[in-house]
């Protein structure tokens, strides 16, 4: 497991390589990836939101605001998110993405 400094490192990472190139979907990403690792999902959440607005057809961006948004007990923002990552990339679908959505449906966490 990553101690706090090294996820510091990557976020001050992230943010500078956003600051340079405010348009870099791939940074705000991962800086979601690393946010939603710390427990900091509105965070994630913000910048999943940030790379979906720069780049509205990246299916992974959608999957993990579902997982954030699944994780917040956010199920209707989850499914709507997941549906979104199926609708870009079917190949996505698998029996751990429908179990998923099967939990959220029926008021399960994820």
């Amino acid at each position: 497991m990553k101690d706090t400094l090294q996820y510091d490192k990557e976020i001050a990472d992230f943010k500078a390589a956003i600051d340079i190139a405010p348009d870099n979907a791939e940074a705000y990403y991962n800086l979601g990836i690393v946010y939603a690792k710390q427990g900091k999902l509105d965070l994630a959440v913000e910048s999943y939101q940030a790379t979906i607005n720069i780049n509205p057809d990246y299916e992974k961006t959608h999957y993990n605001l579902g997982n954030a948004y699944g994780r917040q007990d956010k199920s209707d923002l989850a499914i709507e998110s997941f549906k979104k990552a199926l609708r870009i990339n079917p190949d996505l679908d698998s029996p751990e993405l429908q179990r998923r959505i099967n939990l959220l449906q029926n008021k399960g966490r994820i």
